[in-house]
């Protein structure tokens, strides 16, 4: 591993220095001297592998913003991040090829990164690995990320400041349900890859058991009586109905989104499966009618050590669970983290929170039942503030991130509360355990302000 360089690097927004800014700047051919900086969170930082601050620059000849990019913050993204050599490709990306390119790039205007190699097996480990089992494969794709630990490596990139990193993201459809008409059509054949890849998922394992188990039970089948009849009918004409409207809605909304638990109203689906063996199987008689009750009794087995699976699964998962988990979604100790925020002086108001990667605002509703809770995963959505309640008045604004980022929760509650943020409030951090594995420790960023317009 070489070694790292001798000269001062900023390795997060809060290193970064007016003397560095000016040096990379006239190293990237700018003519210029700068007096005093300030770092403003940028964007929502929903999807982003480093950490991303505008910077406003003061001083005789330079620009008067610019945007500053470090590596992530959180350990596994960047090890992952590291592992393909990413933040040193950028920044030589802007160094050497961005004005080559035919499309419209931000002005590169210094940077600065310690020596070092990707994380990327060579060839000969990448043929050993494609000669073994693909099971063998599948678990080292799986569990290759739970190994992958950061450097110690700083990069630090400057780099023009082309507008509102929120407002782009808005103008393109990201993070929304509903993206605008220019990329309805993409969002629309998402969505509709999305809601077959869901409806399969919903109607499994019964379906494929059916296809594979009574195959010509999916065909044209013997006239049934005639109170199946109608019972089928009704059945049909409901799943008919449910794949019209659903595709209708998604090409007219171009809803790129759709989710299996969305689909819960496939329900019926497993009735009709059912319906439509029974009346195959009642249709037949002698030897065939004998081999398929004996199918008949198979497929029953088959359901049940299906349905005695899915509880001894989740009990297995919850008691492995927090020792390999990777998001802990189920092993997150929401309970302590609502004591600490409310010893830090919330307890009703405005929760902003940055739901990537585990769903804060969700899970802090049970802890604080009258708070109002707004999310930098669905932007879109913005509960109203309680006209009724007379607290509503006097509540807090809580601003809540998983370690040390937290731009986009920074961003939002900046635009809520129609100000910027105070720079005498103190950023608090609170680091706790996972249960049963005290060597898991997560750790998150909050503010506590005092209430002020949206966000109180």
């Amino acid at each position: 591993m070489p070694k790292p360089k001798d000269t001062f690097i900023p390795n997060t927004p809060d290193e970064l220095t007016a003397a560095w800014v000016g040096e990379a700047l006239r190293g990237a051919g700018e003519t210029c001297t700068v007096d005093d900086i300030r770092v403003e969170p940028l964007g929502g930082g929903v999807g982003m592998t480093g950490q991303t601050v505008r910077v406003r620059i003061e001083g005789d000849g330079a620009p008067a913003t610019a945007v500053a990019k470090f590596a992530a913050s959180q350990a596994q993204t960047r090890g992952i991040t590291e592992s393909y050599d990413s933040y040193a490709r950028e920044i030589r990306f802007y160094e050497r090829y961005a004005e080559r390119v035919p499309v419209r790039t931000p002005k590169y205007l210094g940077a600065d990164y310690d020596p070092g190699t990707h994380g990327q097996p060579g060839p000969v480990v990448v043929r050993i690995i494609e000669s073994l089992p693909v099971g063998v494969k599948r678990w080292i794709s799986r569990n290759t990320v739970k190994y992958l630990r950061p450097t110690k490596r700083r990069y630090a990139l400057l780099i023009e400041d082309m507008g509102d990193a929120g407002a782009v993201s808005g103008a393109v459809g990201a993070g929304r349900l509903f993206p605008p008409f220019d990329d309805r059509l993409a969002a629309a054949v998402r969505g509709l890859t999305q809601f077959t890849v869901s409806s399969l998922g919903m109607l499994s394992p019964l379906l494929p058991l059916v296809v594979f188990m009574f195959p010509r039970a999916m065909g044209p089948l013997p006239h049934p009586m005639p109170r199946l009849i109608q019972s089928g009918r009704f059945l049909e004409a409901y799943l008919v109905t449910l794949v019209l409207l659903a595709v209708a809605a998604i090409l007219v909304t171009g809803a790129s989104d759709v989710r299996n638990n969305w689909l819960v109203v496939w329900f019926p689906a497993a009735f009709y499966l059912l319906l439509r063996i029974k009346v195959f199987t009642d249709a037949a008689s002698g030897d065939r009618g004998r081999a398929l009750a004996g199918r008949l009794h198979w497929f029953a087995v088959c359901l049940l050590v299906i349905a005695l699976a899915v509880p001894v699964g989740l009990i297995a998962r919850g008691a492995v669970g927090p020792e390999t988990c990777r998001k802990c979604n189920f092993f997150i100790p929401y309970g302590d983290l609502a004591r600490s925020l409310a010893s830090a002086g919330f307890t009703t108001g405005t929760v902003v929170a940055e739901d990537r990667p585990n769903q804060l605002a969700g899970n802090l509703r049970r802890y604080f039942p009258k708070a109002r809770l707004v999310s930098t995963r669905w932007r879109d959505y913005r509960p109203p503030l309680s006209k009724s309640d007379p607290q509503s008045a006097t509540g807090k604004c809580l601003v809540i991130w998983l370690g040390d980022g937290g731009g986009g929760a920074l961003s939002l509650a900046t635009k809520l509360r129609g100000a910027p943020i105070p720079d005498d409030v103190t950023r608090r951090r609170v680091t706790l355990p996972l249960p049963r594995n005290g060597d898991r420790r997560l750790t998150w960023s909050y503010l506590v302000m005092d209430g002020m317009g949206d966000c109180r």
